[in-house]
């Protein structure tokens, strides 16, 4: 709707080097920061994806185990309403990295839990965790280089993830 409604106050302004921003790559950390965030993804969804069906293998209802990514979604919310405070407060990193290793601890843990409540418990501090890196993830990569390039780094490195 608002794509009909509203028009444009200014010109468009042509930016030169295009939508893209592959030569932030040279910059050593953000290569890092893009490549470590890639193989967090790879690992940090693991749980999110397998949790109903090792729900169902433990003796869980379907009816239930459908529920604990509902859980973990729930806590979601929480982590990610929670994470915005603690950033501003402690630092990108410095919040992004304990709730990084929270999730990785849940990761490992969850195959030992192999009740209804523990189950729940476990989806319920995955989601909170997660919900805090996938709200952050994003934040750090605004600090690693000029503020005028901030939305083709951004383009750039989520174009990475996505692969």
């Amino acid at each position: 709707m608002a794509l009909l409604l509203m028009r444009r106050r200014l010109p468009p302004v042509h930016v030169s080097g295009g939508l893209f921003n592959l030569r932030a790559f040279h910059f050593a950390p953000y290569t890092i920061y893009v490549g470590a965030s890639c193989v967090a993804y790879l690992g940090l969804y693991t749980e999110l994806t397998y949790i109903d069906v090792s729900g169902v293998l433990y003796g869980l209802s379907p009816g239930y185990s459908f529920y604990l990514v509902s859980i973990a979604n729930a806590g979601s919310l929480i982590g990610r309403l929670i994470s915005g405070p603690l950033c501003d407060k402690f630092g990108n990193l410095n919040v992004l990295i304990p709730f990084n290793v929270v999730t990785a601890i849940t990761t490992f843990v969850w195959p030992f839990c192999r009740t209804k409540a523990g189950l729940s418990v476990i989806s319920a501090f995955y989601g909170a965790a997660l919900g805090a890196f996938a709200s952050l993830v994003g934040i750090p990569v605004a600090s690693l280089g000029e503020t005028g390039d901030v939305g083709r780094r951004t383009v750039s490195s989520d174009l990475q993830l996505m692969t």
